[in-house]
């Protein structure tokens, strides 16, 4: 999304394109940074101000509040980036509107801006206004605060107030995207890919060398070599085992498990690889598959010494099906 409105405000022409917009993600167009605040609590602001739509210019203001609330855009902690024709891209999230100290526009240097900003004495500055979503017909105003308190960013946005000549930027919302919820799996992400430490690296396919058969082991617990899995939670409590690496003989499991032979194939094979794709058939069902994965995990749990057993699911609905089947099958 942001590399499509990057590419639509490079090539902008006299007429302007069409929006955008998704379920997940909402652009603001025709934006302007009007000027940086401080905060003592909050540090550093931006008050950002935008063109509002068309229909909402015909709307009284307090036709415009009730819009606003009612939406949920642009609501406290929202994620958003800001996309400019210079190439440079910002996150913010919305903060709310307090009032704070404004701070005038300085030299383009980082040693006097940053001076500034240490000597600045809130307590004399003027008061700025609220930011405000719909007392203004034609314009709408934010109250964002950086994600990051980069210098670099903070140098261009003190140099790009209140520009608009030959400047075109945009807010992109996450709509819906707390960060905090997503603050940990991007952080992680960061990280990953400044150190380059990716977990299953060895099966993902290369770019460079062509098609290859990747032998995948089995879970490191398992490898020991004392280490066998216990099947009795499979076959009513009749003894079976399940070595890695060894020939495994499915007539004990076929006489004693009640899925087919097919899901039975794919317990054993996902107890016996760190990694395992099982695509959904008429012949399997995964939700049966992992109820027996997890059974088996469960009354190995003590003897593989595992910390926790994690279940994630794409949908709401998936997880709820599998925790059903946990019950049904008196899964604790």
């Amino acid at each position: 999304m942001i590399h499509l409105e990057l590419e639509r405000l490079n090539h902008f022409s006299t007429v302007q394109s069409k929006s955008n917009n998704d379920a997940w993600n909402i652009t603001y167009h025709k934006v302007h940074l009007l000027r940086l605040t401080f905060n003592r609590r909050k540090d550093l602001q931006i008050v950002a101000e935008f063109k509002q739509s068309s229909a909402l210019r015909k709307k009284s203001a307090a036709q415009r509040e009730k819009w606003w609330k009612s939406s949920k855009q642009l609501q406290i902690n929202a994620l958003l980036c800001l996309v400019s024709s210079t190439d440079n891209i910002i996150f913010f999230s919305v903060c709310d509107s307090v009032s704070t100290s404004s701070l005038k526009k300085w030299n383009n240097t980082e040693e006097e801006l940053a001076t500034s900003l240490i000597n600045l004495n809130t307590d004399s500055e003027r008061a700025i206004k609220h930011s405000s979503l719909f007392k203004h017909a034609d314009r709408a105003t934010v109250m964002l605060s950086m994600l990051k308190d980069n210098m670099k960013d903070i140098i261009w946005i003190n140099d790009h107030l209140e520009k608009t000549d030959n400047l075109r930027q945009s807010l992109v919302e996450f709509f819906e995207i707390l960060l905090s919820s997503f603050r940990s799996t991007l952080q992680t992400l960061q990280q990953m890919s400044r150190t380059l430490d990716l977990s299953f690296f060895e099966f993902i396919a290369s770019m460079t060398q062509g098609l290859r058969i990747v032998n995948i082991s089995s879970f490191t617990y398992s490898q020991e070599c004392n280490f066998v899995f216990s099947l009795n939670s499979l076959t009513e409590e009749e003894f079976l085992k399940l070595k890695s690496e060894k020939q495994f003989d499915y007539q004990m499991l076929r006489s004693k498990f009640t899925l087919n032979d097919a899901q039975q194939i794919f317990t054993v094979n996902a107890l016996s690889r760190c990694l395992a794709l099982i695509q959904e058939s008429s012949d399997i069902k995964k939700s049966y598959t992992n109820v027996a994965i997890i059974k088996t995990l469960l009354k190995n749990y003590k003897t593989a010494n595992l910390d926790s057993i994690v279940c994630i699911c794409y949908m709401n609905h998936a997880l709820d099906q599998l925790l059903e089947h946990l019950v049904k099958n008196k899964v604790e």
